[in-house]
C-alpha cells in the first residue's frame, strides 16, 4: 500500500529496535527497597487475631505475647498470593521491626496487597489506609508525617487488616522511588487553574472505531461540529479520544492536519482535548488494525469493528517498538505546547484483550518517550483493573491520577477514597454503565462532591452500538436499559432529566 510516510531503512529500523530492547528501563533501577514484601523475601512478623490494647502500633508496644509467622498472611485459595501464615479470621494485627542502614533516597511508597480494609503505621504514625481490596502489590504513597519518621537504624511497621467475605490476604513492603514526573504541587496548581472537568469519550456516530473516525474517507468536520454543539449545550468542557497508530503511520502529516482541524472545532465549543495514544481493547474479531475501509456494522454486536492501537502483534514484538516511539515523539512533540490539548492519556487499558502482562514493558517505554518530548500538558495512564505490576508503573509515572469505574456510586466513592491517598488530582476517564448501576443520577454528584474530574462514555450512539451491553451478540435479547451515551444517532436525547442534571451540576462547578 502506497504511503507518503518517510521510509525508514530496514537496517536503521533493526538498529533502533536492538537499541530499544537492549536499553533497560531506567524506572525502577534506582528504587531503594527498604522492606521487601513476601514475594520478594518472606520475613517474620509478630501477629495476633485478638484485638490488642491501645497503642499497638507504637514502636515501644510490648508484642511479646503475639505469635510469630512468615508473611504474607491469608488463605491459600486467594489468587496471586504468597501465603506464609494462614489467616482465616475476620481481623489481624501485624508488627515487624526492621533496620535500614542509610538515608531514604526518594519518595516513600508502600507496596500493599490487601483483601480487604487495611491501615499501615510507620514508627507509630499512620502511613496509609486502603479500603476494598486489590489483587497484587499496589503502590500507595506514605503520608508525609510517616515518611518523616523513617531513619537509618531500627524502625517499626504495624498493620491492621479487616476481612468480611471471599478471599483474604495482607502483605506489605516499603520502597523509595525517584520520581520522573510532575511534583504534586505542580499537578495541583494545574488542576486548580481550571473549571471542574466534566466531559465525555468521543466517537462520532458515523465511525465504527477510532480508526474509522480518523480515516480520510470518514473524517467529517461538519458532523463533529454538529455533535460537539450538543456537548457545549450541556456545559461539557473536555473530551477524550484515541489516536490510531495505523492511520498516523500511513501519512503522519495528513493525520496531524486532521488533528488540528479537530482541535479547532473543539476549541470553538469550549472543549479541551485529552488525546489517548494507544489502546489494547478488542470487542470483535480485529486484533491488528489495517489502513483502509473498515468493517460494516453487524446489527446487535457491540462495537464489532473496534480496533486496538497499535495492534496486538506489534505490542507482542518489542523489535517493532521503535515505530511506536517515532509516533509518540511526533504526535506529542507536535502539540506539546498547544493550549487546546488538555492531557496526554498515553495508553488505554493496557493488558486488555487477553494480552496479559506483555503490555507492561511497553507502558514503561511510552511514559519515557513522552517525557523525552517534555510537553506542557500532564501525562497519565488510567488505572482500570487490579493488576499490581501494571498499577505500580501507572502510579509512579502519572502526573495526575486517572481511572475507570463502571460501578455503583458506593463502589465509586470507595475507589475515590483509595486513590486520593496519592495526593494528586483525580480524573475518571471512563464511567456510565446503566445496567451495572453506574448512573448519571447517582455517580455524577459523587464526582462533583469529591472534586474529581469525570469523562463518561459517550456522547452520541452510532455505528459502535454502545447502547448494547459489552459482549452483546446478534440474536440476544435487547438490554432492559441502554448502556452508554446521552443521544441517539439522530441527536435525540435518551433522557432529558439526565441532560438537565449535567447542566445543573456543571453550572455549580463554575461557581
Amino acid at each position: 500500500m502506497k504511503t507518503s510516510r518517510k521510509r525508514v531503512t530496514f537496517l536503521l529500523g533493526w538498529l533502533q529496535a536492538a537499541l530499544l530492547v537492549a536499553t533497560a528501563s531506567a524506572a525502577g533501577d534506582a528504587d531503594q527497597t527498604i522492606l521487601p514484601h513476601a514475594k520478594q523475601e518472606p520475613g517474620i512478623w509478630r501477629y495476633t487475631f485478638t484485638r490488642p490494647a491501645d497503642g499497638w502500633f507504637r514502636p515501644d508496644f510490648d508484642d511479646g505475647s503475639w505469635q510469630e509467622g512468615e508473611g504474607g498472611f491469608g488463605t491459600k485459595d486467594t489468587p496471586n498470593t504468597r501465603v506464609g501464615t494462614v489467616w482465616n479470621t475476620q481481623e489481624i494485627w501485624l508488627r515487624r521491626n526492621f533496620t535500614f542502614d542509610r538515608p531514604v533516597d526518594g519518595e516513600l511508597y508502600l507496596l500493599l496487597h490487601h483483601d480487604e480494609d487495611t491501615e499501615v503505621y510507620l514508627n507509630g504514625t499512620l502511613a496509609a489506609k486502603a479500603t476494598w481490596f486489590n489483587t497484587d502489590h499496589d503502590l500507595l504513597p506514605v503520608s508525609a508525617a510517616a515518611a518523616a519518621t523513617i531513619k537509618p537504624g531500627r524502625n517499626t511497621i504495624a498493620v491492621h487488616c479487616r476481612q468480611t467475605y471471599g478471599g483474604q490476604y495482607v502483605d506489605v513492603g516499603l520502597v523509595a522511588i525517584h520520581e520522573n514526573r510532575w511534583t504534586r504541587e505542580r499537578a495541583w496548581q494545574w488542576y486548580r487553574s481550571q473549571p471542574w472537568p466534566c466531559g465525555f469519550n468521543y466517537v462520532p456516530a458515523n465511525a465504527i472505531s477510532y480508526t474509522e473516525m480518523w480515516m480520510p474517507y470518514n473524517f467529517e468536520p461538519e458532523r463533529i461540529d454538529r455533535e460537539l454543539q450538543l456537548a457545549e449545550g450541556l456545559g461539557l468542557n473536555c473530551l477524550r479520544v484515541v489516536l490510531p497508530f495505523v492511520v498516523w503511520e500511513h501519512d503522519p502529516d495528513a493525520f496531524k492536519k486532521r488533528l488540528d482541524v479537530f482541535l479547532d472545532i473543539c476549541d470553538r465549543h469550549g472543549i479541551k482535548v485529552m488525546f489517548a495514544l494507544f489502546d489494547d481493547c478488542v470487542f470483535g474479531p480485529i486484533s491488528d488494525p489495517v489502513y483502509g475501509r473498515q468493517p460494516e456494522v453487524v446489527e446487535g454486536w457491540y462495537a464489532n469493528g473496534w480496533t486496538p492501537s497499535p495492534g496486538h502483534s506489534i505490542v507482542r514484538d518489542s523489535k517493532q517498538w521503535f515505530r511506536l516511539r517515532e509516533c509518540v515523539r511526533d504526535v506529542v512533540g507536535s502539540f506539546k505546547d498547544d493550549p487546546r490539548v488538555w492531557v496526554w492519556d498515553l495508553y488505554n487499558e493496557p493488558t486488555n484483550g487477553r494480552l496479559g502482562d506483555v503490555s507492561i514493558p511497553l507502558v514503561e517505554k511510552v511514559f519515557a518517550w513522552a517525557r523525552e518530548v517534555d510537553p506542557d500538558q500532564p501525562l497519565t495512564i488510567g488505572q482500570w483493573n487490579g493488576n499490581g505490576a501494571l498499577n505500580q508503573v501507572i502510579y509512579r509515572n502519572s502526573d495526575v491520577i486517572t481511572f475507570h469505574d463502571y460501578g455503583s456510586a458506593e463502589h465509586l466513592t470507595k475507589h475515590i477514597a483509595d486513590l486520593k491517598q496519592h495526593d494528586r488530582p483525580l480524573i475518571n476517564t471512563e464511567w456510565l454503565n446503566r445496567g451495572r448501576g453506574s448512573l448519571v443520577a447517582t455517580c455524577l454528584p459523587v464526582f462533583r462532591r469529591e472534586n474529581v474530574g469525570c469523562l463518561h462514555w459517550g456522547l452520541v450512539n452510532g455505528k459502535t452500538q454502545t447502547d448494547l451491553n459489552w459482549g452483546h451478540r446478534p440474536g440476544q435479547p435487547e438490554p432492559k436499559v441502554w448502556q452508554h451515551d446521552l443521544y441517539h444517532d439522530d441527536c435525540r436525547p435518551y433522557d432529558e432529566e439526565e441532560l438537565e442534571l449535567f447542566r445543573r451540576v456543571i453550572a455549580e462547578g463554575k461557581q
